[in-house]
């Protein structure tokens, strides 16, 4: 809810299935900024995710948005989450 919150619903650009894996490349916007993510999601023999790796650009904006993450949900996190 929180990522709805900052960067509004996503625009899609790519699905595509690698094998075992989930490629989905979309944009998003962070104080109007446009906000490029890609995720990587791996199934289990159930079908559910297993593994999720995000992979986002450009840098300002990612900052911009764990800036506004950490406002909404540092409460809910231990300070070591906000470290790094």
């Amino acid at each position: 809810m929180a990522v709805g919150e900052i960067s509004g619903a996503p625009t899609f650009r790519v699905v595509s299935r690698f094998g075992e894996a989930y490629v989905v490349v979309f944009d998003a916007t962070v104080h109007g900024h446009t906000w490029q993510l890609a995720g990587v999601y791996g199934l289990d023999e159930a079908g559910k995710i297993a593994d999720m790796r995000l992979y986002s650009r450009p840098w300002p904006v990612t900052a911009f948005f764990r800036g506004e993450a950490y406002k909404l949900m540092r409460d809910q996190f231990g300070p070591e989450y906000w470290q790094g």
